[in-house]
């Protein structure tokens, strides 16, 4: 009998906070947290669009997995023999 072996990974990505500044009651220090973060969770979120682009297409040059935390912890997941399944909650 053939022993098939297979491995799974579940990575949940809370990306809270990407909300417009404009809706936000927070002023003063709380707001500026609010905009470093937003700003990151945008750069992440675009760097994850430009990985998912580079994989799909024929091009050789290697996709920008170092370009963001994101993008580095999902790498095992983008890679390889691997099937991804993204959720959004909108």
């Amino acid at each position: 009998a053939k022993v098939v072996e297979s491995q799974a990974r579940v990575h949940f990505v809370d990306l809270a906070g990407s909300e417009r500044i404009k809706k936000t009651a927070y002023s003063g220090p709380t707001q500026i947290a609010r905009v470093k973060e937003g700003i990151n969770i945008n750069q992440s979120l675009t760097t994850l669009g430009r990985v998912i682009s580079s994989l799909t297409t024929k091009s050789m040059t290697l996709p920008p997995f170092r370009d963001s935390k994101l993008t580095m912890m999902l790498k095992d997941a983008l890679m390889g023999n691997s099937r991804t399944k993204f959720l959004a909650c909108v």
